[in-house]
C-alpha cells in the first residue's frame, strides 16, 4: 500500500515567513491594516501624542511670555463728605478762613506697558529655546512610540502567521505518519512484513504528534499576544487563512528593495539630542536669572481727581502719563540663582551622556540588522534548496518503498527530514521579516509594512 503523500499546496515552499494571512469576518486582513488600527488605538500612542501637544502648549506659552505686558484698569469710588471743621484753614484774626473743596466722586482709568529688558532680551530667549527643543523632542517621540507599537504588532503578525504554518506542517507530517504507521501495522497482521518494523513507526508517530502539539500552543500563544496588541473586536477574529500570504519571490523581492545605505536618524536618538540641548537651553536661562533686571515701564490715565491737582471742585477727568526705568537685584536671588546654575548644568551632562549611550546602542543594534539583512537572501536561499532536496529524497524512497527495495522506516525518516526543512524555511522566513520590521523600529518608520 502506497504511503500517502506529505506534500500539499499549503506546504509549498511558497508558504515562507508571512505564508498565512490573517482574516476578519472571512476578508483578508493585509499587515498595513493590522498596523492602522493598532495605532489608531493604541494608549501608549495616545498617551505620547498628549503629551507632544502639551509640550507644544508650554512652548506658546513661553512665546507669549515675550508679548511685552499691556495692562489696563478702571476704577469708581464713591466717597462721604467731610464735616466743614475738617476742611476749614485758619488764617488768624481779621481773616476769613477758607474752606477746601471736597470731590466725592473718583475715577480713573490706567493703561501701563511693562516691559521687562533683560527678561526678554537673556533669559527669555534662552527659555524659549528650551521650550522650543522640547516640543520638537516630544514629536520625535511620538515618531519613535508609533515605530514601536507597529513592530509590536508586526512581530506578533510574524509569530501568528509562521506559527499558523508550522502547525499545517506538523499536521500533515503526524497524518502522514499515523498513516505509515497503520498501513505497516496492517501488513504486520497479516504477517506479509516483520514485527520489528513497527516499533520505529510508532515512536516517530508519537514524535510527530508531540511536535503538533508542540506547534499547537504556540499558536496559541501567538494569538494570545495578538489579543494583546490589538483592540479586542479585532484580534478575536483574527484567524489562520488556508491561502498563502507571500510567496517566496515576493518575500525575496522585499528583501533586495531594502536600501540599507539611506540611513535615517532614529526618532529615539533626535529625540535625546533635542531634550539634551533643551536642558543646556534652561541652564542657560537660570544663568541669566542672576543677572540684575531692568525693566520700562509707561503708563497713562485718566482720572478724577487727578493726585497731581491741588484742590478740584467739580468732576473732571484729567489725563496724564508717566514712564519709569527699574532695576533691581537681590543677594537671595544671587544665591539661588548660583544654586540653580548648578542644578541645570549637571541635568544637562547627564542628559548628554544617556544622549551618547542611546545614540551608540541604536547605532550598534541598526549595524548588526543591516548585517543580517545583507544575508537574508543568501540564507533564505539556502533553507529552500534544502525544502527541494529533502523532497527529492522523500519521492525516491517512496519509489524505492513501492519497488520493494526499501522499507517504511526510510521513508518514515525522509518525510520528517522534509517537515524539518520546512519548519526550518517558515522559521528562516519568519526571521526574514521580523529583521526587515526591526530594521523599520531602528529607523523609525510606521507607515508601511
Amino acid at each position: 500500500m502506497k504511503a500517502r503523500p506529505l506534500t500539499g499546496a499549503v506546504l509549498a515552499v511558497a508558504l515562507l515567513a508571512a505564508m498565512k494571512p490573517a482574516q476578519v469576518r472571512g476578508q483578508p486582513l493585509t499587515e498595513a491594516e493590522v498596523v492602522a488600527a493598532a495605532l489608531d488605538l493604541s494608549p501608549t500612542l495616545a498617551a505620547a501624542q498628549a503629551t507632544s501637544e502639551a509640550a507644544e502648549a508650554q512652548a506658546n506659552r513661553d512665546r507669549l511670555a515675550r508679548v511685552p505686558e499691556l495692562a489696563l484698569s478702571a476704577r469708581y469710588t464713591r466717597l462721604s463728605s467731610l464735616p466743614e471743621r475738617y476742611r476749614r484753614l485758619s488764617f488768624g484774626d481779621g481773616v476769613d478762613p477758607l474752606v477746601l473743596p471736597q470731590q466725592l466722586d473718583n475715577a480713573q482709568g490706567r493703561l501701563t506697558l511693562s516691559l521687562p529688558i533683560t527678561d526678554l532680551l537673556l533669559r527669555g530667549s534662552a527659555v524659549v529655546a528650551a521650550s522650543g527643543r522640547s516640543a520638537e523632542a516630544a514629536r520625535a517621540q511620538v515618531e519613535g512610540t508609533r515605530a514601536r507599537v507597529a513592530f509590536e504588532v508586526r512581530s506578533a503578525l510574524i509569530a501568528h502567521d509562521a506559527a499558523c504554518a508550522s502547525r499545517t506542517i506538523a499536521r500533515q507530517l503526524e497524518q502522514a505518519q499515523a498513516h505509515q504507521t497503520g498501513d505497516v501495522a496492517a501488513r504486520v497482521e497479516a504477517g506479509t512484513s516483520p514485527a520489528a518494523e513497527l516499533a520505529p513507526l510508532v515512536l516517530a508517530q508519537e514524535a510527530a504528534l508531540g511536535q503538533l502539539l508542540s506547534e499547537e500552543s504556540r499558536l496559541e500563544g501567538s494569538a494570545a499576544e495578538l489579543r494583546a496588541l490589538l483592540p479586542p473586536q479585532l484580534a478575536t477574529r483574527v484567524v489562520c487563512s488556508d491561502s498563502a500570504r507571500l510567496e517566496l519571490e515576493s518575500v525575496l523581492a522585499r528583501v533586495r528593495q531594502v536600501r540599507l545605505k539611506v540611513r535615517r536618524e532614529s526618532p529615539d536618538v533626535a529625540a535625546a539630542k533635542l531634550s539634551a540641548a533643551a536642558q543646556a537651553d534652561r541652564a542657560t536661562a537660570e544663568a541669566m536669572a542672576i543677572v540684575p533686571s531692568l525693566s520700562v515701564v509707561v503708563g497713562a490715565e485718566f482720572s478724577a481727581p487727578n493726585p497731581r491737582a491741588f484742590a478740584v471742585s467739580t468732576f473732571e477727568l484729567v489725563p496724564a502719563w508717566d514712564a519709569s526705568l527699574q532695576l533691581e537685584w537681590s543677594f537671595n536671588r544671587l544665591l539661588n540663582g548660583l544654586t540653580a546654575v548648578r542644578q541645570a548644568d549637571a541635568d544637562a551632562r547627564a542628559l548628554q551622556a544617556i544622549t551618547d549611550d542611546t545614540t551608540r546602542r541604536i547605532e550598534t543594534s541598526l549595524a548588526v540588522t543591516e548585517a543580517r539583512v545583507r544575508r537574508l537572501e543568501a540564507r533564505l536561499t539556502s533553507v529552500a534548496h534544502r525544502v527541494t532536496a529533502a523532497e527529492t529524497v522523500l519521492t525516491a524512497r517512496r519509489d524505492e518503498l513501492a519497488a520493494g527495495v526499501a522499507i517504511a522506516t526510510e521513508v518514515t525518516h525522509a518525510e520528517a527530514e522534509v517537515a524539518r526543512a520546512r519548519l526550518d524555511l517558515v522559521s528562516s522566513g519568519a526571521e526574514a521579516l521580523l529583521d526587515l520590521a526591526r530594521l523599520d523600529l531602528l529607523r523609525g518608520i510606521a507607515d508601511h509594512p
